[in-house]
């Protein structure tokens, strides 16, 4: 009986003698980690720069990843980026700090909470996706980002109008952060760009914002029903900056994912008309709306890549890997994997009904990832975006502006690259 396969046996596409697959990574990042697990199978290697990284697609390498052995497997690199913003949130925090935060943010995402917050988030949506029809030159990337930014600032600090500069604001912060993430070397000059001060400039105006929000509402003697209150009642005066971190981490969560999701399923919603009137014609559960949501996380996550390290040594998939390494796990890679999906590039929202959900393999739909690690949001997201997409489709029809297919912008998130411009025709019942 022969042991495990050494990492650096594992299977691996052509590369350059010199740079490895950092070339291809830079031109086709999406492509070259879908054709990896596809032609290679569950474990492959990629080389970066002299680095090896271990793509895992295979479901039980997943599960030990995430779920078996999750406390061996820290996050990896891009992470420390993160922390400059978000500090130690749940997102970038680890050990015990990060059991503390998941302890006392978890009440403030309980159902019955998010049920008090339905009937608020319902009204800004029917409002702002109101005025989306009066805009000329409509961009629903853009548009996205606004009621994403707008639900989250009321869903967490019961603010509107006040965060309207963060349109501006949030972008140049997620932007450098994905540069510093994705970047598997950061060479620092002995002075700072114009990127890096504008970056600087946007997180203390971020920080600012922030604290006064906390020391404003600790000096109310009223009570509010939002995501701040909850979090006041589980930190102390003494714990100012872990609230901070934790109101941070929670708005960046929601506000950037949200919208590139709501982005691509309405982008599939405009290709297929079916669809759309049948969610235009759901009048309770929205049943197949959740499908639509679902299937449009498959073919576009958000979060498409997220790396793990390896603290001590491990077996995943047959290959022994040592402490330090690098494993990369891929949602978009598995949502388009031909041994999980029939015909993967599709879009059929019955894959996700319910009498087909139970046939959907394990860890072939990672849209939230997995384990203790699961996005603590999961369920208001989901609840966030099926009342988004009916509200958008109840009152427009939709059609793209342009026949081409969209190009890609893989940052820390799946976004398209030039926005994505859309046609709105109102309904005649809307």
């Amino acid at each position: 009986m022969t042991g495990p396969l050494d990492a650096s046996a594992a299977p691996s596409l052509p590369a350059h003698f010199l740079f490895g697959h950092l070339p291809r990574r830079r031109r086709d990042p999406l492509g070259m980690y879908l054709e990896s697990a596809e032609k290679l199978g569950g474990f492959t290697r990629f080389r970066f720069l002299g680095k090896s990284l271990y793509l895992v697609t295979e479901p039980d390498g997943i599960q030990r990843v995430l779920v078996e052995n999750a406390k061996n497997y820290v996050k990896g690199f891009g992470y420390a980026a993160m922390k400059t913003v978000m500090g130690e949130g749940l997102v970038t925090a680890e050990g015990k700090t990060w059991q503390e935060q998941r302890r006392r943010c978890q009440p403030a995402f309980h159902s019955k909470r998010l049920e008090e917050l339905l009937p608020t988030m319902n009204a800004l949506i029917e409002e702002s996706v109101a005025a989306w029809g009066a805009q000329p030159d409509f961009d629903l990337f853009r548009a996205s980002l606004a009621l994403s930014r707008r639900i989250a600032a009321r869903a967490l600090l019961s603010v509107d109008s006040s965060v309207d500069s963060f349109d501006e604001l949030i972008p140049v912060l997620q932007r450098e952060v994905s540069r510093r993430s994705l970047a598997l070397v950061n060479f620092r000059l002995p002075f700072k760009t114009a990127r890096e001060r504008a970056f600087d400039d946007a997180l203390v105006k971020l920080d600012a914002f922030v604290y006064a929000q906390i020391r404003q509402r600790r000096a109310s003697t009223g009570r509010k029903v939002d995501l701040l209150q909850d979090l006041l009642d589980k930190y102390s005066v003494e714990e100012e900056l872990q609230l901070r971190d934790a109101l941070v981490t929670l708005f960046l969560a929601a506000y950037e994912t949200t919208a590139t999701s709501l982005t691509w399923i309405l982008f599939l919603v405009a290709q297929h008309p079916e669809a759309a009137e049948a969610i235009a014609a759901e009048k309770d559960g929205q049943v197949f709306t959740r499908q639509v949501v679902e299937e449009g996380m498959r073919l576009y996550p958000a979060v498409w890549l997220f790396a793990r390290k390896a603290v001590e040594d491990d077996v995943l998939a047959g290959y022994r890997v040592s402490a330090g390494s690098f494993v990369l796990i891929s949602p978009w890679v598995n949502h388009r994997l031909t041994r999980f999906w029939e015909n993967p590039g599709a879009f059929r929202p019955e894959r996700f009904s319910p009498a087909n959900r139970p046939s959907i393999p394990r860890h072939a739909f990672l849209p939230f990832s997995a384990g203790p690690r699961q996005c603590i949001g999961a369920g208001f997201a989901m609840m966030e975006l099926v009342a988004m997409v009916s509200a958008v489709v109840r009152r427009y029809h939709l059609e793209l502006r342009s026949p081409l297919p969209p190009q890609f912008d893989p940052l820390i998130t799946l976004q398209p690259k030039d926005g994505m411009k859309l046609k709105l025709t109102p309904r005649r019942s809307a």
